[in-house]
């Protein structure tokens, strides 16, 4: 069972790793918006006592942002490395939190590699935006969703 400041831990997590970024505002939503234009989303698994993901949505055009503060690239090159920037979020994130879902006992857990899929803004947003384990984000006129779910 995961611990019910995991979730705290991951809206933090997110929010101080977006803030750290120059020229990023980052806050929170807490009425319906609009899904982002072309969402992907961005989850890496875990497993040991307990089993879960860390999932980030967010629009193609903030995974070029992303990529251009992250590294101060081009809009060009940015282009290039929106995946990698966007993988480098979820694992700066994972790493923040992991140590509010394992309580000390980091040796349990192993972690996979982050993946991108796309997110059907038809089918899979309404679910990801009414989900109680969604906690959605604006950053720079973005709209950001993220969760953490536990797995059976």
């Amino acid at each position: 069972m995961l611990p019910k400041t995991a979730q705290n831990a991951l809206n933090d997590a997110l929010i101080h790793q977006l803030e750290i970024l120059p020229n990023v505002s980052v806050g929170t939503v807490h009425s319906p918006v609009d899904p982002p234009i072309l969402p992907v989303a961005c989850s890496m698994s875990f497993n040991g006592p307990t089993h879960g993901r860390v999932e980030i949505v967010a629009s193609r055009e903030f995974t070029r942002l992303l990529a251009g503060k992250v590294d101060g690239l081009s809009d060009d090159d940015a282009h290039d490395k929106a995946d990698a920037s966007m993988k480098a979020l979820v694992n700066k994130v994972a790493d923040v939190l992991m140590p509010h879902i394992m309580n000390g006992s980091a040796s349990q857990y192993r972690r996979s590699q982050p993946v991108l899929r796309s997110v059907d803004i038809e089918c899979d947003w309404p679910n990801l935006a009414a989900s109680r384990e969604t906690q959605l984000f604006h950053a720079n006129g973005h709209i950001l969703a993220a969760r953490l779910i536990e797995l059976d």
